[in-house]
């Protein structure tokens, strides 16, 4: 699944601002909303716009606003910059709603790299949900840190491919009335951005 479909996103976010853009909306359309509810989502955002009902809680607005004025500078980090993974992935986290985790997603999809252990990953492999959070205040020094950690972290368990294969087996297994194979989520992914 992830041999499949992460380069195709990838190709299509390198050659195309818009597109990675619509990987970073995808992103943030995740955070607490269930895996199968975002093509709807999706649809609502894109011909709504601000008017969209996921869009009336203020801090995904934000982020929707975010990412709209900001999607040059975001993809010139992910791809033109010479940042480390870590410093990427603090980058990214300045998308008002996305932490480290969030971030991880954005790198996943975008370059291949790092992961995304959200709420069911973190339960299945034996963290807390803050295990990987942090203040917006702290220093750079330490956001750096814990942002190292990560990315040591999903490479300990498996790395990219791993948790992007194994997360979808379980959503697939999780919402058997929604999807009929692990297949379908990833492709999932593909159909919302690409």
């Amino acid at each position: 699944m992830y041999n499949k479909h992460q380069p195709e996103i990838e190709n299509a976010c390198r050659l195309n601002i818009n597109v990675c853009a619509k990987a970073l909306h995808f992103v943030s359309r995740s955070i607490r909303n269930h895996f199968y509810r975002l093509p709807i989502i999706t649809e609502q955002e894109e011909t709504m716009g601000v008017e969209a009902p996921s869009l009336q809680q203020q801090i995904k607005l934000w982020a929707f606003l975010n990412i709209n004025s900001n999607k040059k500078h975001l993809h010139n980090i992910l791809y033109y910059s010479d940042l480390s993974d870590a410093e990427k992935l603090l980058s990214m986290t300045s998308i008002p709603g996305i932490g480290i985790v969030k971030a991880g997603f954005i790198l996943q999809l975008c370059t291949g790299k790092v992961g995304c252990l959200d709420v069911h990953n973190l339960k299945m492999f034996g963290f807390s949900e803050s295990a990987f959070k942090f203040s917006k205040s702290v220093k750079q020094s330490t956001a750096l840190a814990k942002c190292n950690l990560y990315i040591e972290t999903c490479e300990k368990l498996g790395g990219s491919r791993f948790l992007w294969n194994n997360w979808c087996e379980f959503i697939a297994a999780k919402y058997p009335k929604h999807f009929t194979s692990a297949e379908q989520v990833s492709q999932m992914h593909v159909d919302l951005i690409v």
